[in-house]
């Protein structure tokens, strides 16, 4: 009877540690992986976009994403067609010369890259993790309404030719510059661009296409790792049980 509780409680204990790991594991879009888009709640132009991996993601089991477009003058095909991840990271990237609001003075804007805003990064977690239902905060419109002010914050905020916003993209553009001012938020958090490439006429990724916001996976608390150990421990115990047990025989 022993021997038989100590073996529920190995198989107990590797079951907890796989699924708490599973809730950080969930799809991950890294570079070189192949993705496509579908469309999304929001009016065009702009997202919010449906996202899904094709091949190279990490955990493909759970594979979907929602995103934001952040360069008005590229498009996103969501017929689909194909992109490359050629990097994920902190800005967007472009061919040379091709950021009309380009005048060197942002610091780390360069002709060829432009970093998202602590803003933008802002108003996307709050879109990430509330979708924008606390009316009291971010008001009672629907959420094709919602979503499409989203985008045009985030393109406002970006500094892009977006033209006039809407009154609750301006709000939304507010709330965003006064988190950060206030010191309540900084940095850009787990937001992070995806820069990607379309094919060109000979098949190959090398078309820059439109760059999107992208929420990373969490990375695992300190507690998840002791539990996956102990079930790794637990496991490698009852091997060395059962060598034990057959030399002895």
């Amino acid at each position: 009877m022993r021997n038989k509780n100590f073996g529920i409680l190995v198989r107990s204990a590797l079951a907890a540690a796989l699924m708490v790991g599973t809730q950080w594991a969930a799809a991950e879009v890294v570079t070189g992986s192949i993705i496509k888009f579908t469309d999304g709640i929001g009016n065009n132009p702009g997202g919010a976009f449906n996202g899904s991996v094709v091949s190279g993601g990490v955990g493909t089991w759970n594979n979907s994403f929602e995103s934001f477009c952040l360069e008005y003058n590229e498009t996103l095909n969501v017929t689909g067609t194909h992109y490359k991840v050629g990097g994920v990271s902190n800005h967007t990237v472009n061919a040379a010369g091709a950021y009309g609001t380009y005048n060197g003075s942002e610091p780390g804007h360069t002709s060829t890259q432009d970093p998202i805003s602590a803003q933008t990064a802002w108003l996307f977690t709050q879109f990430f993790t509330t979708h924008l239902s606390n009316t009291a905060l971010w008001g009672n419109a629907n959420q094709t309404t919602k979503n499409t002010a989203v985008q045009q914050a985030i393109w406002s905020l970006e500094g892009e030719p977006s033209g006039s916003l809407s009154s609750l993209a301006n709000s939304y553009k507010t709330m965003a510059n006064a988190a950060v001012s206030s010191g309540a938020w900084n940095g850009i958090g787990s937001v992070r661009v995806l820069n990607l490439y379309s094919k060109d006429g000979q098949g190959n990724y090398t078309r820059h296409a439109q760059d999107q916001l992208y929420m990373v996976s969490a990375v695992p608390e300190p507690e998840t790792y002791a539990l996956m150990l102990a079930g790794l421990a637990l496991v490698g115990g009852i091997a060395r049980r059962r060598r034990n047990k057959a030399a002895a025989a």
